[in-house]
C-alpha cells in the first residue's frame, strides 16, 4: 500500500484508490435493500422462463404432467391402527395352531392304527377284473363270411360259401441266402489310432510336396522368418541391413496374423448359427419313441430344487409335470431318451436333496420347523411310450391327492399317481 503526501492510497501509477467505506444503516433500509434484491432475481427468472417457452423445443404438455402429479400427491400423516387389531391377529395365530396340533395328533393316531395309509389306497381305483369269457356264437374270423347269421343258420339255409374255395394260395418262395448282401461293417477306430492314422496321412502328404518340388513342378514356399531365427535363416543379409530386415520381417509376420484371423472370422459362427447349434445339439429324436421316467420325491419345498427341475426340463425339450400335495411328490417327465439319460442322472445324483441351506429357507418360509426324515428321490418307473401326453413342463400345487389324479386323469395320465401312492404305501410299510 502506498500514500502520498496527504496521506491518500494511491497505486503504481500515482492515481488515487477510492476505497469503500462501511456505513451504518437503519433496520427499515436493509430490508428494503434486500426486497430490491429479490425481485431483480425474481425478474430474472422470469425472464430465463419466457426465452425458454419460447423456444421451439418446449413442449407444455410436460409441465401440465408435472403439475398434475404434484397435485394429486397426498400429503403424508399420521394412520393409527383400531384398537384391538393385533390382538384379533394374535387369537388367529393361536387358533390356528391349535388347529394344526389337533391334526397332527388326528394324524399320528391314525397312522398308528393303518387308517390313514387304508385311506389313501381307497383312493386308487381297482383294476377291473377280466371276466370269465364264453365262447362266442360266431369267431370274429368268421363274421366277414356269415354276417349277421349264426353258424345254424348258414347250415340250415345250404348256401354255399362262395369266397371259400378247395384251392390255396402259395406264396413265391425265394432263397434268403441268396438275397443277402455283402454288408460291411465300418470300421470304428479309437483316438489313439485316429491320431496315428492322421500322422501318417501328413508325413506322406508332406513327403510328396517335397519330390514335387525337387523335381521343379512346384515353387518352394518363402521360409517362415521370425525375429528369433532371422540370423539363422537369412544370414549375410540380416548383417549388412538388419533394420530393413527387421521391417521386412515384422511385416510378414503381421501379414500371417492377419491371414489367421480372417481364416478365423470367416469359420467363426453368426450369433443366430450359434444358437440354432445349441438348440440342435439339445434335440432328441423321438422317432422311435417317446422315453418316459416317474420320479417319487420327499419334499419339493426347497424354491432351488423346483428351479432346476423345471429348467432343465425345458432345457432337455422335456414334457411332463410336476405334482406337488401335502402327502406326496412326483415328476413325471417324457422325451428323447439321450436327453432322458441326462435328467435322470440330475434327479438321482447331481440335486442335492438334503441340502440344509435350501430346506431350512424352505422352513422358515412355511413355518414349519420341526424335524423331518431324510429327503430322497427315487426313480418309481421307466419306459417307453407311443407319443406325448403333456406339451409342456408344469409345476402345479394340489391341496388333496385327490384333486391331483383329477387333474392327471384329464391327462390320461392318472396310473402314474397310482403307480407312485402305492409305492410309497409299500415303502412305508417297509419302514
Amino acid at each position: 500500500m502506498k500514500l502520498d503526501a496527504s496521506g491518500r492510497v494511491i497505486d503504481e501509477s500515482g492515481k488515487v484508490v477510492q476505497l469503500e467505506q462501511r456505513q451504518s444503516d437503519f433496520a427499515g433500509n436493509a430490508r428494503a435493500k434486500r426486497q430490491e434484491k429479490l425481485s431483480q432475481v425474481t425478474k430474472e427468472v422470469q425472464d430465463e422462463e419466457a426465452d425458454r417457452t419460447n423456444s421451439e423445443f418446449y413442449d407444455a404438455r410436460l409441465v401440465e404432467a408435472a403439475k398434475e402429479d404434484r397435485g394429486q400427491r397426498k400429503r403424508r400423516a399420521l394412520r393409527f391402527h383400531e384398537p384391538g387389531k393385533f390382538q384379533e391377529y394374535a387369537d388367529r395365530l393361536r387358533a390356528k395352531a391349535k388347529l394344526e396340533q389337533l391334526q397332527s395328533e388326528v394324524s399320528s393316531a391314525a397312522q398308528k392304527a393303518g387308517i390313514s395309509a387304508a385311506a389313501r389306497l381307497a383312493l386308487v381305483p381297482k383294476r377291473e377284473e377280466l371276466e370269465s369269457t364264453t365262447v362266442p356264437d360266431v369267431e370274429w374270423w368268421d363274421q366277414v363270411l356269415l354276417g349277421d347269421q349264426t353258424y345254424e343258420a348258414q347250415a340250415e339255409s345250404g348256401k354255399p360259401l362262395n369266397d371259400i374255395t378247395r384251392l390255396v394260395q402259395h406264396p413265391v418262395t425265394f432263397d434268403q441266402y441268396s438275397a443277402q448282401r455283402n454288408v460291411t461293417l465300418p470300421a470304428y477306430l479309437t483316438k489313439k489310432e485316429q491320431k496315428k492314422i492322421r500322422k501318417q496321412r501328413r508325413r506322406a502328404e508332406e513327403e510328396e510336396k517335397q519330390t514335387l518340388i525337387g523335381l521343379g513342378k512346384m515353387e518352394a514356399p518363402a521360409p517362415k522368418v521370425k525375429i528369433s531365427n532371422l540370423m539363422r535363416v537369412l544370414g549375410t543379409e540380416a548383417v549388412q541391413d538388419p533394420t530393413k530386415v527387421e521391417a521386412v520381417v515384422r511385416a510378414q509376420m503381421q501379414m500371417r496374423q492377419r491371414q489367421h484371423e480372417e481364416h478365423n472370422a470367416k469359420t467363426k459362427l453368426s450369433d443366430e448359427q450359434r444358437r440354432a447349434k445349441k438348440a440342435k445339439k439339445l434335440q432328441d429324436s423321438t422317432a422311435d419313441g417317446v422315453a418316459a421316467s416317474l420320479f417319487l420325491v420327499s419334499s419339493m419345498k426347497s424354491e432351488k430344487n423346483k428351479f432346476k427341475v423345471e429348467t432343465n426340463a425345458k432345457q432337455y425339450n422335456m414334457t411332463g409335470a410336476a405334482i406337488m400335495t401335502p402327502t406326496n411328490n412326483i415328476v413325471i417327465v417324457e422325451g428323447g431318451p439321450r436327453n432322458m439319460r441326462k435328467y435322470k442322472r440330475l434327479m438321482t445324483h447331481r440335486i442335492n436333496w438334503n441340502d440344509k441351506v435350501a430346506n431350512s429357507a424352505a422352513d422358515d418360509e412355511d413355518g414349519e420347523g420341526e424335524e423331518r426324515g431324510p429327503n430322497t428321490c427315487t426313480l418309481i418307473w421307466e419306459g417307453t411310450l407311443e407319443r406325448r401326453f403333456f406339451k409342456d413342463f408344469f409345476i402345479k400345487f394340489f391341496r388333496s391327492e385327490a384333486l391331483a389324479r383329477e387333474w392327471l386323469d384329464n391327462r390320461r395320465s392318472a396310473h402314474y399317481w397310482d403307480l407312485a401312492l402305492t409305492s410309497d404305501l409299500a415303502q412305508s410299510e417297509k419302514q
